[in-house]
């Protein structure tokens, strides 16, 4: 019997140029702000977050999810009328509160957590709505 499992990485450095757009694009035009050389603009860096190549490497805002992947998670799944889970992918039974993420650089960025069973594992988020109850 052949095993196919495949060995997943864990937490990875921030590579600085990301691969995938975080602003819409169908190509790479991310880039986290700690790439850049900002010594010669005003005031400095502007705290880690991820910038738009194609807005003259402009700060948006958005967490870096390599430096803050909370912040990230926040950012990008936040939901006003619900609640964000993390699920294991395997079974998509609930990650425990506080794991904690890890993202993966790509043609899409993906994200993995270990869990204390087995090991280094996919997660899905997921976008839960409130359930609204008649008066």
């Amino acid at each position: 019997m052949t095993d196919h499992t495949i060995a997943l990485p864990g937490k990875e450095e921030c590579p600085g140029h990301m691969l995938w757009s975080a602003f819409g694009a169908s190509y790479p035009d991310t880039v986290c702000s700690t790439a850049l050389d900002w010594s010669e603009v005003e005031g400095g860096m502007p705290g880690i977050q991820l910038c738009d190549a194609d807005d003259d490497f402009r700060p948006k805002g958005d967490p870096c999810p390599f430096h803050d992947w909370n912040g990230f998670l926040q950012a990008e799944f936040h939901v006003d009328d619900g609640e964000t889970v993390v699920l294991w992918a395997s079974d998509e039974t609930p990650v425990a509160a506080g794991t904690e993420i890890h993202f993966h650089d790509g043609e899409a960025l993906w994200w993995t957590a270990t869990h204390p069973d087995r090991g280094e594992e996919r997660v899905l988020m997921r976008a839960v709505p409130y359930e609204v109850v008649p008066a």
